[in-house]
């Protein structure tokens, strides 16, 4: 029994330091776009991109923010894996803004995918934070 006490504690431990550690890089990110950094150092990078990577890291924080001790396994593994999806789409999204704001129109499979993933991503993250109320309002 002390040994799966421990091993949940362990777990706990983890995504308390993830969840910390990806809240911290949401100042960060913004505080380097303030203090134009990537323009310095000749690096051409879009507010749009900004934007996707601070989106991808706040889902995921709120994803990780949701489990605590009394969360089964199995909602705990969903919220993991959203936390897990919402970086990546975060970081896909702020790698593909410069294509995709010129091109969504040639790219239609493409700009379906990425909507079809974020959009239900961010409805749940919503609902997550906040509650039923502003996912019927916005959904």
């Amino acid at each position: 029994m002390k040994i799966e006490s421990y091993q949940k504690q362990q777990d706990r431990n983890l995504l308390d330091e993830s969840r910390n550690w990806l809240a911290v890089l949401i100042p960060v990110a913004s505080m380097i776009w303030v203090l134009s950094i990537p323009q310095r150092l000749g690096i051409l990078v879009f507010p749009e991109q900004l934007l996707a990577v601070i989106l991808g890291l706040a889902m995921a924080v709120v994803y990780l923010d949701s489990v605590d001790s009394s969360t089964s396994a199995v909602n705990k593994n969903l919220a993991q894996c959203c936390a897990v999806l919402s970086l990546a789409a975060g970081i896909y999204l702020a790698l593909r803004v410069p294509v995709l704001s010129e091109e969504a129109f040639f790219r239609p499979v493409e700009t379906l995918l990425v909507s079809i993933v974020v959009i239900p991503l961010v409805i749940e993250a919503l609902r997550r934070s906040v509650g039923w109320s502003l996912v019927i309002v916005f959904g």
